[in-house]
This record gives C-alpha cells, structure tokens and sequence, in this order.
C-alpha cells in the first residue's frame, strides 16, 4: 500500500487511508445504457454519430473517438461503487442518471 492513503494496484487502501484525505467525493462518469431498445440506439449514436459530429465541427479526425473506448474501459456501476469502497469510501452511494447514460458515484472519507 502507498504511504499517503492511496489505494495500492489491488484497489486496497494504503496506510492511514481512514484518515488522509477526509471529505466528501462525487465523481459523474458517462456510461452505456442496458435497456434493449434505448441501450441500442444510443450505443448507435455514441459510437457513430457522436464522432463523426466531432470530427466535423471540430475539424480533428481524432476528435470524440476516444470517448467511446474510454466509456467502454469504466468499470460497471455496482464494479465501481465496490472500487470505491476497498479504497476506504463510506456512504457510497450510485446515482443512475438518464436511462443510464452517466451516474453519479459519491463517497465520503472521515
């Protein structure tokens, strides 16, 4: 474990952990809707339209095609919410948001 109460590779809290970084975390993260019929159509428009919006008014090619991958490499929810509390968070708490498009995850350190 890390010395300053940074989680270690294995999501463990380091030392003094409990106490180095009191307070309160919210984090908003986008995610992929589940749902069969919205699920569909909004992994449709994230992974092609989005992008190709992106590269048009920015005038980038790369431009939004990493949000997809970096969307796809976020652990699910309930994976998360787990992550957060090997870390040391208590009152953790999972928000959905818009028929899952984002969440927001809160946590506090005492």
């Amino acid at each position: 474990p890390d010395e300053g109460g940074k989680p270690d590779e294995g999501g463990k809290p380091g030392k003094g952990s409990k106490n180095a970084y009191p307070g309160r975390c919210i984090i908003l993260e986008f995610s992929e809707p589940r749902g069969a019929l919205f699920g569909r159509v909004y992994r449709w428009y994230f992974h092609r339209v989005l992008p190709w919006l992106g590269r048009v008014v920015s005038r980038d090619r790369a431009a939004y095609d990493y949000l997809p991958r970096s969307v796809g490499e976020f652990p699910a929810p309930d994976q998360f919410a787990e992550m957060m509390r090997r870390a040391g968070f208590e009152q953790v708490r999972v928000k959905r948001l818009t028929f899952g498009v984002a969440y927001i995850y809160t946590g506090t350190k005492l």
